[in-house]
């Protein structure tokens, strides 16, 4: 496709402004001219798929096999080759969460259907063994009971009572709640990323000064994590029996994985990258589990 810049007198066709190289100064339009027979159009859709799909698996190999690679040709200014680090997040997190509220639903909703067939079974088992207080016995109960008349414990009970109430509802209804509980956490990890970026920028700033880099290194780690959390996923829902023998290891590449491409990235001993992983990733955890327990109290409330 020609790619030259198109005479001065073509005008563009959304504002009238005359064009200055390959987009429109005023609107931002594109020079393309789509008014051409189909097999053109279909000639150039799809070359840009099939160059979408070449950036598309060669950010995810070097982001799977490469730790730290992308982020060093980030660095150097190499990025044409690749997707941007945040798109491939935003595809990969929507997938992960996808499947996150699709598997724990359905695992829900199979419990229950379990668990009410073994209340039936269990009910029908023990008819003949329930007790059956006599008016005797419960009069005796009624002597011994202390009633108390207290206001302040009474607004205190009816309280507990909506909340335990309300999580009857969340139990009774994980269909409605649970989306809203992947939403929020969804974007609480997306707000949450930036601040790894920053701790990522503060143990290892000598190495490379510029936030931007470590941001990246951040992204493409939150990508490997949701990677290795689909893949679990599938294994448990369709290879439970594998799932079992192996989830544990595959969720142990994650630690690996940051650590060999931090070594990588910023050049520093193994036992200096360790440790200071270690300090990020404790003070990271803490920020993940109040970032479920706000989710999680936003959804209650």
């Amino acid at each position: 496709m020609n790619t030259s810049a198109p005479d001065s007198t073509i005008n563009c066709k959304n504002c009238e402004t005359t064009f200055v190289g390959n987009f429109c100064p005023q609107c931002g339009q594109s020079v393309k001219d789509y008014e051409k027979p189909f097999g053109l159009l279909l000639y150039d859709l799809m070359g840009n798929i099939f160059a979408f799909d070449t950036r598309l698996w060669k950010t995810l190999l070097a982001v799977l096999f490469k730790p730290g690679k992308m982020a060093s040709e980030f660095i150097a200014g190499h990025r044409v080759r690749y997707m941007p680090p945040f798109r491939l997040y935003v595809f990969i997190s929507f997938i992960f969460f996808l499947l996150l509220n699709t598997v724990t639903l359905e695992t829900i909703e199979k419990n229950y259907k379990q668990s009410d067939s073994e209340i039936v079974k269990l009910a029908n088992n023990n008819k003949k063994n329930f007790i059956l207080f006599n008016s005797k016995n419960f009069d005796v109960a009624q002597e011994d009971t202390l009633v108390t008349e207290n206001p302040e414990m009474e607004e205190a009970n009816k309280e507990d009572n909506e909340v335990l109430n309300h999580i009857k509802d969340i139990n009774s209804h994980p269909e409605y709640y649970l989306p809203q509980f992947f939403k929020y956490l969804s974007w609480f990890l997306f707000l949450l990323m930036p601040l790894y970026g920053a701790m990522l920028w503060l143990f290892f700033r000598k190495s490379y000064k510029y936030y931007l880099g470590h941001l990246i290194f951040a992204i493409n780690q939150h990508s490997f994590l949701f990677i290795i959390f689909i893949v679990m996923m599938l294994l448990s829902y369709f290879l439970p029996g594998v799932a079992s023998a192996i989830n544990g290891w595959l969720f142990l590449l994650v630690p690996i994985y940051s650590i060999i491409g931090a070594h990588k990235l910023y050049k520093k001993k193994w036992l200096t990258v360790f440790w200071r992983l270690f300090a990020i990733f404790f003070m990271y955890s803490i920020t993940i589990i109040t970032g479920l327990i706000t989710a999680a109290a936003i959804v209650i409330i």
